[in-house]
């Protein structure tokens, strides 16, 4: 008999879309003293002054990111950085906040979009 312990899936995307993401559980995150836990811990007590993070799952996107609009408006929100705007999507902004569509244009064709 064999037992699972774990099983990592990525959702995958549909029709060109990116892998969705597992969940995390983070015990003092980005710190000397992050560790990484289980999502099935019983009876576990924190100490005071430790942060726990919690990442959700999510899904796998529909279509290529990079040719996605309206993604401003998820970086206004807080939603995903400016690393992930950039990366993810494609999109140049200015030092004023607002998009630069010649750069933004160029890294797409360089990011094949």
């Amino acid at each position: 008999m064999h037992q699972i312990i774990a099983i990592i899936a990525y959702l995958g995307g549909l029709m060109g879309g990116s892998a969705g993401e597992c969940e995390q559980f983070l015990l003092n995150p980005e710190t000397r003293e992050q560790k990484v836990l289980h999502s099935k811990l019983s009876n576990f007590i924190m100490k005071k002054g430790e942060i726990l993070r919690v990442v959700t799952a999510g899904g796998g996107g529909f279509g290529p990111a990079i040719e996605r609009d309206l993604v401003i408006k998820d970086y206004l929100s807080g939603k995903i950085s400016n690393k992930q705007l950039r990366d993810d999507y494609g999109v140049v902004l200015t030092n004023a906040g607002t998009v630069d569509y010649l750069l933004t244009s160029n890294l797409r064709k360089i990011q094949g979009g």
